[in-house]
């Protein structure tokens, strides 16, 4: 490990071609073995008895408890195959390390400036364990100090919480669009992966967009129109929206996405110089790794996990509550990316 750290500071220092190992590191080796263990672990009885997907694996909406039952079986084999994968990788290690693909990452350096350079303890990592740190005070306080209808506002459908929720996601679209806008018109010479910055930062806000409009249920419940007769039949809580269709699905898909978009991703790049170097190719934004942090414990946020400790009496739901402090985080990043994508710091990228 210490080799592959001075191979990278010296490949960084020197602005050359970075030249991956000769073979396959621990941590990809440790990266199978995880895999492996993980689908053999996942499974409804071992999720149930330490709390993830307990409330939809043991749902009386039968709809609800089958789609989480084909949840399980998806992770498993996507594990499954995460692990032959990985294995694959290890055993044809050379050929794909000397490819021209691999070759072509390795030629392009991130500019200086990115937004996962930095310290851990930035504005970003601050406002969102600030903000976590407030929501276990309210959660906790909130029972002696405030009135039955003084939490009902907070925590109802459309209430504070959710507006809040839905007005940082409409603030992320609006912000990763108008980065969107300037990439695309940023000269190509410049900045050769404007363009694919560009085009992730629209598929981006669209996402976050699509996110608004699935919070406030499409101003279902503002506007006053039914739920049309086809969709309540398949979602759990008779909305407009596509979310709770067939179960929980897409709520699952939804914290693991963010999880591993919002921090390992950020990890990898920040310690692995490969990937930083791949990603940054790809043109993805990335979260500061102060930022990832934040991510990592609003994923945590779970009605298995909060209310263990504290009381429930704030009414307030560890979904909602998750929600928020991703939307947050979310918001979080697209300032940090607005930061780097038309303000250059002439600074090296720094490597870990």
């Amino acid at each position: 490990m210490p080799e592959e750290t001075n191979r990278i500071e010296e490949s960084t220092a020197q602005g050359s071609v970075y030249q991956p190992p000769g073979r396959a590191p621990v941590g990809v080796w440790i990266v199978a073995i995880l895999l492996g263990v993980l689908a053999i672990g996942f499974n409804p009885e071992t999720l149930v008895a330490l709390g993830p997907m307990r409330r939809s694996l043991t749902a009386n909406d039968e709809l609800t408890r089958q789609t989480a039952l084909a949840t399980v079986r998806l992770g498993r084999v996507l594990l499954a195959l995460g692990a032959v994968g990985t294995l694959l990788l290890i055993a044809m290690w050379r050929p794909i390390a000397g490819s021209s693909w691999v070759a072509n990452v390795c030629r392009h350096a991130p500019a200086a400036g990115v937004s996962n350079d930095g310290p851990i303890f930035n504005r970003s990592f601050r406002i969102s364990v600030g903000a976590l740190t407030a929501s276990l005070a309210y959660v906790a306080l909130a029972p002696t100090l405030l009135s039955e209808a003084q939490r009902h506002l907070v925590a109802r459908e459309d209430g504070i919480l959710e507006q809040a929720t839905a007005f940082l996601f409409l603030a992320s679209s609006v912000i990763s669009m108008i980065i969107a806008w300037r990439l695309f018109r940023k000269p190509r010479p410049t900045d050769p992966t404007a363009l694919r910055r560009a085009v992730w930062h629209l598929l981006i806000g669209l996402f976050f967009f699509l996110c608004f409009g699935e919070e406030i249920s499409w101003g279902q419940r503002i506007l006053g129109f039914e739920t049309p007769e086809s969709i309540k039949e398949i979602n759990v809580q008779d909305e407009t929206n596509l979310h709770n269709l067939m179960g929980y699905f897409a709520d699952h898909l939804f914290i693991m996405g963010m999880f591993v978009y919002g921090s390992v991703l950020p990890f990898l790049a920040r310690r692995y110089e490969f990937w930083r170097r791949s990603l940054y190719w790809f043109g993805l934004p990335l979260a500061s790794l102060g930022l990832a942090i934040g991510f990592a414990l609003a994923s945590g946020v779970h009605d298995w996990t909060l209310y263990a400790v504290l009381p429930s009496g704030a009414g307030v739901r560890a979904a909602e509550l998750r929600e928020f402090l991703t939307a947050l985080c979310c918001a979080l990043l697209m300032i940090e990316c607005g930061g780097t994508a038309w303000v250059q710091r002439e600074r090296p990228s720094r490597t870990m």
